[in-house]
């Protein structure tokens, strides 16, 4: 009984031995595996990164682009653009405020600038101020682009009309209060001023104006946020581009790139599908000729004159994808026809 039971025991310890050495062994198979989808990933991962580098060096450079064409619009000449935009980019620092913003509100003040009888620094200075007091009422650019769509309608329309003055003191209240507070007056009075048709563009861009100190005094004991301070680090960064993008250079040579990518796609695409049709047509025309042949009229009468008709109608489906030309001469194996 005790040999029945030492023998049993050995063969249960080989038994577990056995098991114990083929998990080992699946536990290195799925360390391989791991191993290689692990890798496999860290390459997907790197071409999405790629991607999106890309993607995003597009959507920078085109902004550059843009806002150097907003602001030919309001300029004269490319020394003016210059100047402006290095003045923007101060104001958009100094404001902590997106560049695209910054250029997009100068560019509407600007344009009215010579009926409002404003000068470039003027006009930047406004800019300052709006931007400041976007910080003031707690607000962005971007969230108050009505409001800023109006107040560029209300310095363009001769006088300022109620609904600009409305949306202006719905989106950006801290300016009005400031401009009130600055020219010794109400904001009631100013909304008064309005109704009565009394208040016109020209005195409206003055009392900004002499409203300066008063926002940036105000503005100046805000703390910067971190939101902010990225805005600030994403200025630099499309400035700096912008700088190395001036005369188009780098964008000319991207926006190349891409067209001659595209064109080498449709190139291959179109050798593909020629060649497809080559080689469909070449089979075709070879089931033509087996199920013409006398021996296959014979054994299969039906179906050989099935298989012709469907030959017949491929080959004309294949030859009219290749143009004249390219055709493959048969046998050759490769190679367009009189290349």
């Amino acid at each position: 009984m005790a040999d029945v039971i030492a023998s049993l025991a050995v063969k249960l310890e080989a038994v577990g031995a056995e098991q114990a050495k083929r998990q080992v062994a699946g536990l290195g198979t799925e360390a391989t595996r791991t191993e290689k989808a692990v890798a496999a990933l860290g390459r997907a991962m790197t071409a999405l990164s790629v991607g999106l580098v890309v993607r995003e060096f597009t959507r920078w450079l085109d902004t550059t682009t843009r806002l150097r064409g907003q602001l030919s619009l309001v300029s004269e000449g490319t020394e003016q653009v210059a100047a402006s935009q290095r003045a923007l980019f101060r104001v958009a620092q100094e404001t902590r405020t997106s560049l695209e913003d910054t250029t997009t509100l100068y560019v509407r003040i600007a344009q009215a600038a010579g009926d409002l009888g404003l000068s470039q620094e003027e006009v930047v200075r406004i800019t300052r101020t709006v931007n400041q007091s976007l910080a003031l009422s707690g607000t962005t650019a971007a969230q108050a682009s009505g409001s800023l769509l109006q107040l560029g309608q209300a310095f363009g329309g001769g006088i300022v009309r109620a609904e600009e003055f409305n949306s202006v003191l719905e989106g950006n209240r801290a300016l009005l209060a400031k401009v009130a507070e600055a020219n010794g007056t109400t904001v009631a009075r100013l909304r008064q001023q309005v109704n009565d048709g009394m208040l016109s563009s020209r005195d409206f861009a003055q009392m900004i104006l002499r409203a300066e100190g008063t926002v940036n005094q105000s503005f100046s004991r805000m703390p910067v946020t971190i939101e902010q301070a990225m805005t600030r680090v994403r200025n630099t960064l499309l400035s700096t581009l912008g700088n190395l993008n001036r005369d188009g250079a780098i964008g000319g040579i991207f926006v190349r790139t891409i067209e001659a990518a595209g064109k080498a796609i449709e190139w291959l695409t179109g050798t593909i599908v020629r060649l497809g049709g080559s080689i469909a047509g070449m089979i075709a025309t070879a089931v033509r000729s087996i199920a013409e042949s006398p021996l296959a009229s014979t054994l299969f009468p039906g179906a050989s004159e099935a298989a012709a008709n469907w030959a017949s109608r491929e080959s004309a489906r294949a030859m009219a994808l290749v143009k004249p030309g390219e055709r493959i001469r048969e046998g050759a194996g490769g190679g367009p026809a009189g290349g």
